[in-house]
């Protein structure tokens, strides 16, 4: 049984905070290098974020901007001198 009736309904736009945790992810996986994304760029990872109404969209949309900008040697290489 359905939690308000006996019937679903189809939500045919995301839901943000989808999004947010879709983007972050792809980001992830762009700063390791992933070749499953394909073309898929930080331009595209800023724009699955979303609009910067809220804080943590603005966050990841500065993150994907700097990694663009060629600032993501900076994390990678702090992230093999920890292992």
């Amino acid at each position: 049984m359905m939690p308000a009736g006996d019937a679903s309904r189809m939500i045919e736009q995301p839901i943000p905070a989808n999004l947010i945790a879709a983007a972050a992810a792809a980001f992830g996986q762009k700063l390791r290098g992933d070749t499953r994304l394909g073309d898929f760029d930080y331009g595209d990872i800023e724009s699955l974020a979303g609009a910067q109404s809220y804080h943590w969209r603005q966050e990841s949309i500065q993150l994907a901007s700097l990694a663009a900008s060629g600032h993501q040697s900076i994390w990678c290489r702090k992230s093999t001198e920890s292992r």
